[in-house]
């Protein structure tokens, strides 16, 4: 299994100084939370950075707080975005043509690194070619069953693209913890017709084995808190989901392989369920248990979610009908941000 290829990353400092950076930070009517988070992406342990923030039409006053809080903070940078179609890509480009600094750091409005190193650990994961670095970004820990699952599903998530590119099989990564040069920057690999796939779409077609590194230490992490409702998680999961459908071959190949024997195994055991052969429906289970339990629990210290171990034979279940009420949804293109 590839994911007993995934192992912690170590720190390495590859030049006498530290690269600038922009950090790049889309926000759309979400000043409420971004307030709560900007002092700590201000407070960054990191020699010289920007924190370029990108004003998507928001309507809730950012752009005033913004300009009075430049007064104290030199580090912000702000920019408008002329939003003339639906999306985030739009500001995304906005932010990167604007950049001051060759290296980008892009993460969300709604999230909160885990300390002041978040962008040092980050940054300190490349070797000498790296281009990309893709990061771990996990959900706040609250309590209920919602929240467990959709923190499982985001180590899950992780688990398949990291230990994809530590592999030397890069295709996809999170733009809500993701870095790359500005050389990487490809308008055409954004696929702007898509209102979605503002980072995994760019990641799949710019990404290889030569120029992508992974960093999950646990103070490059980016926490966001998790959709309270699962509506509102199906929603945003169908974005991601459809982005999919647009990778390219090897990747679609991969991922097409992985959710069919995964479908399979549960498609098996209740069909043998259906035909009342409950000693064959409990032997594939327990075997598939028996296999797939330890690894993902070893790998859970990784993401630091030792706590979802325990729930991890219930969790997939739930997972399983999860894809298959998102199924349908694929071909359904989303029409907002």
């Amino acid at each position: 299994m590839i994911y007993n290829r995934l192992k912690n990353s170590y720190r390495q400092i590859i030049d006498p100084e530290w690269p600038p950076v922009s950090v790049i930070i889309c926000i759309r009517n979400q000043s409420l939370v971004f307030k709560e988070a900007i002092k700590l992406f201000l407070e960054q342990d990191y020699p010289q950075y920007e924190l370029l923030i990108v004003d998507d039409d928001s309507g809730d006053g950012l752009e005033s707080w913004i300009y009075e809080t430049k007064k104290t903070e030199s580090k912000i940078s702000y920019f408008k975005n002329n939003k003339t179609k639906a999306g985030k890509k739009q500001a995304l480009t906005t932010g990167i043509t604007n950049a001051k600094y060759k290296w980008l750091a892009f993460t969300d409005a709604d999230c909160r690194p885990t300390g002041k190193y978040w962008l040092k650990s980050m940054m300190a994961s490349r070797k000498k070619n790296d281009k990309i670095i893709l990061g771990y970004a996990p959900y706040q820990y609250k309590q209920g069953l919602l929240n467990k699952f959709i923190r499982f599903e985001s180590c899950f998530n992780a688990l398949q693209y990291l230990s994809a590119s530590q592999i030397g099989f890069p295709y996809m990564g999170s733009g809500r913890n993701l870095v790359y040069h500005k050389s990487v920057f490809n308008a055409d690999a954004l696929q702007n017709e898509l209102m979605y796939g503002d980072d995994d779409l760019l990641i799949n077609a710019q990404s290889n084995s030569k120029n992508t590194c992974n960093c999950i230490e646990s103070e490059s992490f980016i926490y966001s808190d998790a959709k309270s409702t699962y509506l509102g998680y199906f929603k945003q999961r169908w974005r991601h989901y459809a982005a999919s459908l647009h990778y390219n071959i090897s990747s679609s190949l991969l991922l097409l392989t992985y959710y069919c024997s995964f479908a399979g195994l549960y498609l098996s055991v209740l069909f043998l369920l259906y035909q009342k052969n409950f000693y064959m429906a409990s032997s594939l289970y327990v075997c598939h248990l028996l296999v797939s339990w330890p690894v993902f629990c070893n790998k859970l210290k990784i993401f630091k979610e030792k706590e979802l171990c325990l729930y991890f034979p219930f969790l997939q279940i739930i997972y399983f009908f999860h894809l298959l009420l998102q199924f349908p949804f694929l071909w359904i293109q989303k029409k907002q941000w």
